[in-house]
């Protein structure tokens, strides 16, 4: 889950494929892609940069309401979903959910 939301964390994109061409030994040194983000603290697509923890924080406002009319008499209920920020749907999209 975490390589598939790379591009909305703060986390390193491109360690998987440098871990190949790096010295094992050596101190990891973070990629361009990630020390931008960790600077500008946004994506390519212009939305926030999260840790994993608020990026879980975001995704809890998505809520779905029970809601009842109580001047019908036939006491009829509907749900009604938050509309996803920006930010949701993309990752919803990068999950393929």
């Amino acid at each position: 889950m975490r390589r598939a939301l790379g591009s909305v964390l703060f986390d390193d994109e491109e360690l998987v494929a440098n871990r190949k061409m790096r010295d094992p030994v050596a101190k990891t040194e973070a990629s361009a892609a990630v020390k931008r983000k960790k600077a500008e603290r946004t994506t390519a697509d212009g939305l926030g940069v999260h840790s994993f923890h608020t990026l879980l924080e975001e995704l809890g406002t998505l809520c779905r309401n029970r809601c009842r009319i109580q001047a019908d008499p036939s006491d009829s209920t509907f749900t009604q979903d938050t509309q996803p920020t920006q930010l949701q749907a993309s990752v919803f999209q990068l999950l393929g959910v």
